[in-house]
């Protein structure tokens, strides 16, 4: 590296093009362009100078800062809307409570960017960078998060009430008591995420990850969970009325004391998974894996349990009035008669119950 002067430094010579490639202080680039202009500069180290051009590369870090900065207040000084901030890179930055409502943030860096009580309805933050983010409060409503990195962001009691989630990333993430109703939430990361007491409410979490996620208390009722991937999760005390589990994974999964009310769970894996104290009356259970669950004191009534594996299931105290049994592993001879005068119907059973 040639020293031009104790402030000039001469980074490269391209080969052939004799371009030379200097870095220096915006001072000293503008004494360097009125050299330039006066014919006052000619050489630079024995190279005979005959243009200077400003790359966007000549920017400081202390320039960056500066703009930044800027940007930054005006963000939280001025109430604009539609502002287009795509791209922009507002990492660590403090935007608590500002006003970006229909704004494009998309592919924006907001990583471990405190955005809390902030209004970001109708937004466009599709592929933003939102990891460790703070939006706890914030008004997302109907706002495009599809493909957002939202991995450990706190979205705790946030409004994401009809927004578009598709595909996002919120794997260790804090949504306790968020809004997150109506939402596409199919193909999300939720494993490790804490969703209790959020209102989840015909939200679509189709082939969605909740492995080991907390959705204790949470409001599921009439949310879709076709396909999802629900092992180990914690559903205790939970509203999952008119909800659709079919052929989901709950293996392992706690819904003590859960409502599933009319809920679908044909076909679900409910191998070891707890269910004491539930409610599961009239809820479809054909074909559903029940080895080695715990059905405890669980209200069965008028549930339709045809060709489920009961192998190893509690039905100690289990309300079964009512409820359909057909074709079921592990229901022994003994079983069956207890069950039919506890007022269950076994469709190839045609003799008195009582």
């Amino acid at each position: 590296m040639q020293i031009i002067s104790p402030k000039i430094k001469l980074i490269t010579v391209k080969p052939n093009s004799i371009k030379l490639v200097i870095k220096a202080s915006p001072k000293d680039i503008d004494i360097l362009l009125s050299d330039c202009k006066s014919g006052k500069l000619t050489k630079i180290n024995d190279f005979l100078v005959q243009n200077i051009q400003i790359s966007p590369e000549s920017i400081t870090d202390e320039e960056s800062s500066n703009q930044k900065l800027q940007l930054l207040e005006e963000i939280r000084t001025k109430q604009v809307m539609r502002r287009n901030l795509r791209g922009v890179d507002l990492r660590d930055a403090n935007l608590s409570s500002v006003y970006l409502v229909h704004a494009n943030l998309m592919a924006a860096d907001l990583s471990d960017c405190d955005l809390s009580n902030a209004n970001l309805s109708n937004t466009n933050l599709r592929g933003a960078y939102l990891s460790g983010a703070n939006l706890s409060n914030t008004n997302l409503n109907g706002a495009d998060l599809s493909n957002c990195d939202l991995s450990g962001a706190n979205l705790s009691f946030a409004n994401l009430s009809d927004a578009d989630l598709n595909n996002c990333d919120f794997s260790g993430a804090y949504l306790s008591g968020a809004n997150l109703s109506n939402c596409d939430l199919s193909d999300c990361d939720f494993s490790g995420a804490d969703l209790s007491g959020g209102n989840l409410r015909s939200a679509n979490l189709r082939d969605a990850n909740l492995t080991l996620s907390n959705m204790s208390v949470a409001i599921l009722s009439r949310a879709n969970f076709k396909g999802a991937n629900l092992r180990g999760a914690n559903l205790r005390d939970s509203d999952l009325r008119n909800s659709n589990l079919n052929h989901t994974n709950l293996r392992g999964a706690d819904l003590r004391g859960a409502n599933l009310n009319r809920a679908n769970l044909k076909g679900a894996n409910l191998r070891g998974s707890y269910l004491s104290d539930a409610d599961l009356s009239t809820a479809k259970l054909c074909r559903a894996d029940l080895c080695h669950a715990d059905l405890s004191n669980a209200n069965l009534s008028g549930s339709n349990l045809s060709g489920a594996n009961l192998s190893g299931a509690n039905l100690m105290g289990t309300c079964v009035e009512n409820a359909l049994f057909s074709n079921n592993q592990g229901v022994s001879l003994l079983m069956k008669q207890e069950l039919i005068k506890a007022g269950a119907f076994f469709e190839e059973f045609s003799g008195d119950r009582s």
